[in-house]
């Protein structure tokens, strides 16, 4: 007797086979402790032009209200909540709720020449590098 691989009545038999790769990555890719500590959002470049330093965050569908800019230090520290539609989901890979990045800049910068611009979802800053004092003698006395 000969067993169809496709069933009329119930479609593929072996589906639920094929789907344990999918489910396996569900769990561990999308179980919430995984996504809360191991993501780094949002993600980052950061270069040099001239006497500048450059970061560039990318925040698709932030508001310019929720997003905190703070120099402390030598520490740039960017905060923000980025909030779901109220909507039931599927399936859900897009980041949402409270983050908070903190990094230490590669040199000292000027705060009073910080600048930050939000543009079309991609946030840009840009710092001046400290200016230092001229070297000086010190007399021996």
């Amino acid at each position: 007797m000969r067993i169809p691989f496709y069933l009329p009545a119930e479609g593929r038999p072996f589906r639920d086979f094929f789907d344990i790769p999918n489910d396996i990555e569900d769990f561990f890719f999308n179980f919430p402790y995984y996504r809360e500590t191991n993501r780094v959002f949002p993600n980052c470049n950061i270069y040099e032009e001239y006497d500048k330093l450059n970061i560039v965050f990318q925040l698709p569908g932030m508001e310019k209200d929720r997003i905190d800019i703070r120099l402390e230090g030598s520490h740039l520290i960017l905060k923000g909540e980025r909030k779901n539609p109220e909507e039931e989901f599927h399936r859900k890979e897009r980041f949402s709720g409270n983050f908070e990045r903190k990094m230490e800049l590669p040199y000292p910068v000027d705060p009073e020449s910080a600048k930050a611009d939000y543009t079309d979802g991609v946030l840009t800053i840009t710092l001046s590098n400290a200016k230092s004092e001229a070297p000086r003698k010190i007399a021996l006395g």
